[in-house]
């Protein structure tokens, strides 16, 4: 999948030991989806709906992702390093070892 353009409804979906790098996932619904291992590296997810999902090892690093919506979703052990972040949304996300090292827009981010 690296580098797709997906402008889809995936809600409920498991990705497991995948990896959209470079894929154009802007809007894309990911709501209630399970991701282990997979890789989003460099991807942008501007406004992408992830509410509810369960992430593991799952790397957003160098992602755009602004306005994404996190709410109430887990995110353990995920990295965010110099990811875009500007209105992403995190109300009530459950974040355990996750990095946002170097990420921008934390100012403009709900948690």
């Amino acid at each position: 999948f690296e580098e797709a353009s997906l402008g889809a409804d995936a809600r409920g979906s498991k990705f497991i030991d995948c990896s959209l790098s470079g894929a154009q996932l802007t809007a894309v619904t990911l709501q209630d989806t399970v991701l282990f291992k997979t890789s989003f590296r460099g991807a942008t997810l501007n406004y992408a709906q992830l509410r509810g999902s369960e992430a593991e090892t799952v790397d957003f690093s160098n992602a755009n992702l602004v306005g994404a919506d996190f709410t109430s979703a887990k995110l353990f052990e995920s990295s965010f390093k110099n990811a875009v972040l500007h209105g992403a949304v995190f109300r009530d996300a459950w974040l355990e070892k996750a990095d946002f090292t170097g990420a921008t827009g934390l100012e403009s981010a709900t948690f």
